[in-house]
């Protein structure tokens, strides 16, 4: 009997402390395993809404990066999330929402320092490519 209560007891400690790598490590960010899913679903559906939206499909084309951007964003893939971001920045400049399009690229460059360490050089021509939006909604409003 007490060598049964001592492998019940093993098996709890080490439940115990395996359980936070199982899913989450200490810090809350995703497993491995799970960072590699969301990964590849939001890789999906930004490659489905560039389709869409190469089809004139805007509506169809903004939910899926918008479901890209909550998905990688939510696993600290910053580089998908800023695709995305950036997928939802071309919809709104479509639909002549230069406001919109411009929040867009700032969601971008928030994570700017991720970004510059993944790719560099991506912040930097977003940051250029929000100028001109800039410029653009000024000359509007002239």
């Amino acid at each position: 009997m007490p060598a049964l209560f001592w492998l019940i007891a093993a098996v709890l400690i080490i439940l115990f402390i395996a359980s936070p790598f199982l899913h989450q490590n200490s810090q809350g960010h995703l497993s491995n395993s799970s960072r590699r899913r969301s990964y590849d679903q939001a890789d999906q559906l930004i490659r489905t809404a560039g389709s869409e939206l190469l089809r004139g499909l805007n509506d169809q084309a903004y939910s899926h990066y918008r479901q890209a951007r909550d998905l990688a964003s939510a696993a600290h893939l910053y580089f998908l999330a800023a695709e995305a971001n950036y997928g939802m920045a071309e919809v709104h400049e479509r639909n002549q929402a230069f406001q919109s399009a411009a929040q867009c690229l700032r969601e971008i460059l928030a994570t700017r320092t991720y970004l510059d360490q993944e790719k560099p050089g991506y912040a930097q021509m977003m940051a250029n490519k929000l100028a001109a939006l800039e410029a653009k909604i000024a000359e509007a409003k002239n």
